[in-house]
């Protein structure tokens, strides 16, 4: 009687509840038994019909990759059994950089403007890291209560988002999404979207978040915190989300892979070149004043700020010049500072603090 009592409850808890072991992947890679069984099992899903155009697809440089940001530049990811957060190149997915961390679970990533944002899904703790070299600047526990399973992060200009996972499986009651100001105090909670929620990324506009048990997106209304619409992910297990300004980026850790995609947002300076590198501006970061040595002279200059959702929020043209100088009363965040001439277009980041 007590073997058949014994085998009956080894029976339930595979299936409703997961380890918290380490196993290895065919790689030798450390992996979280949470996404393996959301990885092997398979589901009777029903899809939204929905789909999102794919523009490309680059390997992700770590496996079991968790969350995605955008630094204006360059994603950054971050994964669980890594002791860093690694820097990627949005052309081949190749590891341009990396800073330590001494999170076991760090499922939660965002970009402030100048600090990335860490949660860590085994102490729920959220990290403001400096990502020069990975020093903690600020740590505050996050909102939820025992037991919690901190998931997604976005930073949307003033508050971050977190995605919080009562349980560490899916389907779970009290799954909550909460508001929280820089210094840690609770602005607002909601009921999470989705049967497992992920990642969470902010375009300017809309809350995006991911739901990897049906394998879903969300766009989400911030004011009222409704889903506006719900589309079929590219990949099958989708946590990480990104927004580079364009298109919106998911990391999947079923496939080890990350997704840009067209969210239909269209920038009427798409076209520019980047590259350029004749224009000299700054200082950046700035509090609102910028210098601009065009280092020749041109008869007309036209400059815009544009912010990461791509609107242009200021413009002014210029004519005769090779010199300059732009006061801007903007709100702390990330822009990008567009410069056309007749013969020659730049675009740079901008940092407002």
């Amino acid at each position: 009687m007590k073997t058949l009592i014994t085998i009956t409850y080894l029976l339930v808890f595979s299936i409703f509840g997961f380890s918290q072991n380490l196993t290895e992947d065919s790689n030798g890679d450390k992996t979280d038994k949470v996404y393996d069984n959301l990885r092997n099992k398979k589901y009777n899903k029903l899809k939204s019909g929905n789909s999102l155009n794919v523009i490309k697809t680059i390997p992700s440089p770590i496996s079991n990759i968790h969350d995605i940001t955008y630094d204006g530049q360059n994603l950054w990811g971050a994964g669980f059994g890594y002791n860093y957060l690694y820097k990627i190149s949005m052309i081949d997915g190749t590891k341009l950089d990396s800073i330590p961390t001494s999170l076991l679970r760090p499922y939660g990533l965002t970009f402030d403007g100048q600090y990335l944002w860490v949660s860590d899904a085994e102490s729920d703790i959220i990290q403001k890291v400096d990502t020069i070299d990975g020093t903690v600047i600020q740590t505050f526990n996050a909102p939820a209560l025992s037991p919690s399973y901190s998931a997604g992060l976005a930073f949307d200009g003033v508050n971050i988002w977190q995605n919080d996972q009562r349980e560490r499986r899916s389907r779970a009651s009290g799954d909550s999404t909460f508001v929280i100001n820089p210094n840690g105090t609770l602005i607002n909670e909601y009921e999470a979207k989705g049967d497992f929620p992920g990642g969470l990324t902010y375009d300017g506009t809309y809350l995006w978040s991911t739901d990897n048990y049906l394998d879903e997106i969300h766009k989400i209304d911030v004011s009222t915190f409704s889903i506006i619409e719900t589309y079929d992910s590219p990949s099958n297990i989708p946590l990480g989300l990104a927004f580079d300004g364009q298109y919106l980026w998911i990391a999947d850790n079923g496939s080890y892979r990350l997704y840009q995609i067209d969210i239909g947002i269209v920038l009427s300076n798409s076209d520019l070149n980047f590259l350029e590198k004749s224009i000299i501006t700054y200082p950046n970061p700035s509090n609102g004043l910028i210098n601009i040595d065009l280092n020749e002279t041109y008869p007309n200059v036209k400059i815009s700020i544009v912010d990461i959702a791509g609107k242009v929020v200021k413009s002014s043209n210029h004519g005769h010049t090779d010199f300059i100088q732009v006061d801007l009363t903007l709100n702390e965040g990330i822009f990008f500072l567009v410069i056309q001439t007749d013969q020659k277009s730049y675009s740079q980041k901008l940092i407002i603090e």
